[in-house]
């Protein structure tokens, strides 16, 4: 593998996607268990957002067997050395590449819809006693859902007959302008992105609360600013994308399509973590106390609180008032 002048890009393609959706996993699963120790119980948005997960595997494996057949190698496929050339063309002809990137771009929007709204409804939840926001968070579930249809019928049928998007033997067409349908579609996922980053941060700051809590609650959400970094990173990536030279032109187009779902789902569970973080911050303040002096009074004092402590549901009592004030 070390003479190998591909193997590099090769590796990174197999261990990114595994690395990266095995800790938003990881990080889902702290998610349960922290909305277990809320509630009791799940909810519909965790639910929708361990759908997401499951359609994000599902791009990781795309990714992955993309990878393992020469996909994102960083050079187009005439400056590789004719061994790999013949394996790879041999690939071509048996279309399991082109089956896994139209596989792999309907598994995306897919993801993307099911994370946000499940993103979506949780703030909606959180903020169920302020009817506007709630018709404004509703309007942005639309506007997702009806992009990730479009993108999914898009994405289905650019070529037709559908085959012929793996099939090149046969009579058919594809349309024009691909890469600047892939572009818009990148480009409004954006749109979203800064949409729900920016939905709850107005009513946050109209809170009758003290300003290190707006700060602290601001901060929390701003946390999605790192999903519309990578979106933006794989919006670059399209402009030099080549449908006819995946070999040199895909790879962080992949790279990016995989950590950008990865990153939202981290973010997005993220927001419920608070009380498992403060449950074992309360813990190992009480071993600590416990083993160094005793004092219940001490003990007592450390296991304060956060007004955040519980994913947000402070939030949701500051805005009960707001709206009583209304």
């Amino acid at each position: 593998m070390a003479g190998d002048p591909n193997s590099h890009w090769k590796q990174v393609l197999i261990i990114v996607p595994i690395v990266g959706t095995t800790i938003a996993t990881i990080i889902y699963v702290l998610r349960l268990f922290a909305r277990h120790m809320i509630t009791q119980k799940l909810r519909i948005e965790d639910i929708i957002m361990g759908l997401g997960l499951i359609f994000t595997w599902g791009v990781a494996g795309c990714v992955v067997y993309a990878a393992f057949h020469g996909i994102g190698v960083g050079k187009t496929i005439w400056a590789l050395p004719r061994e790999e050339r013949r394996r790879i063309t041999l690939v071509y002809i048996a279309n399991w590449t082109t089956h896994a990137d139209w596989i792999l771009q309907k598994f995306w929007p897919a993801a993307q819809v099911l994370v946000k709204v499940s993103i979506i409804l949780f703030l909606r939840r959180l903020l169920d006693c302020l009817e506007r926001f709630k018709i404004y968070a509703t309007v942005v579930i639309v506007f997702v859902v009806a992009w990730g249809v479009t993108a999914i019928m898009g994405n289905t049928f650019q070529c037709w007959p559908v085959q012929y998007f793996w099939i090149k033997s046969i009579h058919g067409s594809c349309m024009k302008g691909q890469n600047t349908f892939f572009i818009i579609i990148g480009s409004l996922s954006l749109a979203q992105d800064v949409l729900i980053l920016c939905l709850p941060l107005p009513v946050v700051w109209q809170l009758h609360a003290p300003l290190r809590q707006k700060i602290e609650i601001t901060l929390l959400f701003s946390i999605g600013c790192l999903v519309c970094i990578f979106s933006i990173l794989r919006l670059v990536a399209l402009r030099n994308f080549q449908a006819d030279n995946l070999t040199g032109s895909s790879f962080f187009t992949l790279i990016w399509t995989i950590l950008e779902l990865d990153v939202a789902i981290i973010c997005g569970c993220l927001l419920l973590m608070k009380p498992l973080v403060q449950s074992c911050i309360q813990y190992m303040r009480r071993e600590i106390t416990r083993l160094s002096s005793g004092s219940q009074s001490r003990g007592s004092e450390m296991m304060g609180e956060s007004p955040v402590s519980h994913g947000g549901f402070a939030l949701e009592d500051q805005s009960q008032q707001l709206q009583m004030e209304r």
